[in-house]
């Protein structure tokens, strides 16, 4: 049920639900998206995640905050892992993925010195501790996803090095859909 294909499009924005609720929705006048190809991961034929500006821009945290021993939370189409092997801060990556087919089909353009565990983030207990820990599991912008992303930082702020410069733990769109679940927002599952 897992796929990736690449599309197409002339349009200034991909016509994706979660994107086109951040871009239209709120009321941005960026232009996210640019006319061109892009690499998309669908799972049942929904998208989960790409490589459109917009994603990439909702994934740029990561990557301003990374160093040292970082532990990521989803693998995606491997862009952010892809992304902080040019990091010079950053020392070791560790891609926990639950998915068999998406380590099956990213897996290879993802180079060996990054290790990829098969496991749910929810149930998977790190054996180390780490400076940077970021979790990209949701495919979707949705207030719900506040009350998961409470649960893993619970549990992944205690494998945080306290021995680094600043430790840090993040999750995709964190602080947005965090606003969104107190104010009562947008649901899309």
């Amino acid at each position: 049920d897992w796929r990736i294909r690449h599309e197409h499009t002339d349009r200034d924005c991909v016509n994706h639900d979660y994107q086109m609720a951040i871009y239209q929705g709120h009321g941005w006048t960026h232009r996210w998206n640019w006319p061109g190809t892009f690499c998309v991961l669908s799972y049942k034929n929904e998208p989960v995640m790409s490589d459109t500006g917009l994603e990439r821009w909702s994934n740029l945290e990561v990557l301003y905050q990374a160093y040292g021993d970082v532990l990521i939370g989803g693998l995606g189409i491997g862009m952010v892992p892809l992304a902080l092997l040019k990091i010079p801060e950053v020392s070791t990556i560790t891609v926990v993925e639950s998915s068999p087919e998406v380590i099956e089909m990213v897996g290879p353009y993802i180079p060996s010195h990054v290790s990829i565990i098969q496991s749910d983030v929810f149930s998977y207990q790190p054996d180390r501790k780490y400076d940077t820990i970021y979790i990209d599991i949701w495919s979707t912008i949705c207030a719900d996803h506040w009350e998961q992303m409470k649960v893993l930082g619970a549990k992944y702020r205690r494998h945080l090095s306290r021995n680094g410069i600043k430790p840090w733990f993040g999750c995709w769109l964190k602080e947005y859909m965090q606003a969104e679940y107190y104010r009562g927002g947008i649901n899309h599952e």
